[in-house]
């Protein structure tokens, strides 16, 4: 029980001296990045399907799939309508911006609304007080990068 108690706290001691490693220069941090993964599947050639999984070769009928109602999404030309975000949740924010422009590395930034200068290293903590572009504008989906104004969620929006 000792050694590995030992072993534990020599490895935390190495991990926190090498955290202090390197260069002394502030670096540039993103303030928000996140990344959404899709999953794709194929099914095995060799694999036996029912009557009611195979479909009729002859049917030319086309079926598409429709947003919910009230939905907004990225429309064929690239751009998409802002939405109003205020109020809501940083990573909600950030999340909706990627739904709606189809991208699912969408990026956004965020400053501290109160002009402290903190960082939003944890999104779902934060609120959204003002967005740089106004709810019903039509935005290019490679267009400008939307910043969200945000205090922590206890917080009143200046």
């Amino acid at each position: 029980m000792t050694k590995s108690v030992g072993a534990g706290a020599a490895i935390l001691i190495v991990l926190f001296s090498l955290a202090g490693c390197g260069s002394s220069e502030p670096k540039e941090i993103p303030s928000t990045v996140t990344v959404i993964s899709t999953e794709t599947t194929t099914s095995d050639p060799t694999t036996e399907t029912s009557e009611a999984d195979e479909t009729d070769p002859t049917d030319t009928t086309e079926t598409t799939a429709s947003a919910p109602p009230g939905a907004t999404s990225a429309t064929d030309e690239g751009s998409f309508t802002m939405p109003n975000l205020v109020g809501e949740v940083l990573q909600t924010a950030q999340n909706e911006m990627q739904r709606i422009s189809g991208n699912p590395v969408y990026y956004t930034s965020s400053s501290d609304a109160t002009g402290k200068g903190r960082r939003q290293m944890w999104d779902r903590h934060w609120k959204v007080c003002s967005q740089s572009v106004a709810p019903g504008t039509q935005v290019p989906v490679h267009g400008p990068t939307i910043d969200f104004s945000v205090v922590k969620l206890d917080e009143t929006c200046p």
